[in-house]
């Protein structure tokens, strides 16, 4: 992890994501920003929240860790998502933990620092709310997505959702990872994506996905996964 100490393109980042709209107050003055590289640790599950992310380039993973020591990946985040809204609220430990998947960058917020200039700020608590919210509904849509539909549908719909270029899908999660997602093993997933391969639908290569026939693909997924990417 680097924190960087620039001004310069602090203002920018405020400014090109429009974040003064979460604040009622300027945050700049207690605002830094930090740098996370290719599968870095950015948060620990157990350890105590000391800085509010909202991340603003890159990609995350966010794992949930069972008393067994296993891990299950919960989501895959993009810009704008805030990290440690729950945490913050309940002045718990972090529940999960957080990777970068692509080199991230965040503006982080000292919590201490939150509570005292920002505690009662409307826009600041609205935000809060609204991204809790938009938590709640991509879990409660995902999972019962999980449970009713069986897993050709559930990796259709999953892999729709990625970014493509043109039709080529380059994956930035383990095939495990995947899987843990997708609420089956990687021995299922390995099955449902060999299938698909030998219908026409896909090629796989490596962490490359072809979409050979988008159609079918389309047809198959009925509905899409909310805040995967």
């Amino acid at each position: 992890m680097k924190r960087l100490y620039d001004p310069v393109r602090l203002h920018h980042m405020l400014e090109a994501h429009g974040i003064d709209r979460f604040f009622d107050t300027d945050i700049t003055p207690h605002a830094s920003l930090m740098t996370f590289e290719p599968g870095e640790s950015i948060l620990t599950a157990g350890d105590a929240l000391t800085h509010y992310l909202l991340l603003v380039e890159g990609r995350i993973k966010v794992s949930y860790l069972f008393e067994n020591g296993k891990t299950m990946a919960v989501k895959f985040y993009h810009p704008l998502t805030p990290i440690g809204d729950i945490e913050y609220l309940k002045d718990v430990p972090l529940l999960c933990n957080v990777d970068a998947i692509e080199a991230s960058s965040f503006i982080a917020i000292d919590v201490e620092t939150l509570r005292t200039h920002f505690g009662a700020d409307i826009a600041f608590l609205k935000h809060l709310v609204e991204s809790l919210s938009d938590k709640l509904y991509a879990t409660v849509s995902n999972n019962a997505y999980n449970f009713i539909y069986p897993l050709p549908n559930r990796l259709a719909s999953y892999l729709l959702h990625q970014p493509s270029t043109g039709n080529v899908i380059s994956l930035h999660a383990s095939y495990l990872e995947i899987a843990d997602f997708l609420g089956t093993t990687y021995r299922h997933l390995n099955r449902t994506l060999n299938a698909l391969v030998d219908e026409g639908i896909l090629d796989q290569r490596d962490h490359e996905i072809e979409i050979i026939d988008r159609v079918h693909l389309e047809m198959l997924a009925k509905s899409t996964y909310i805040g995967t990417t």
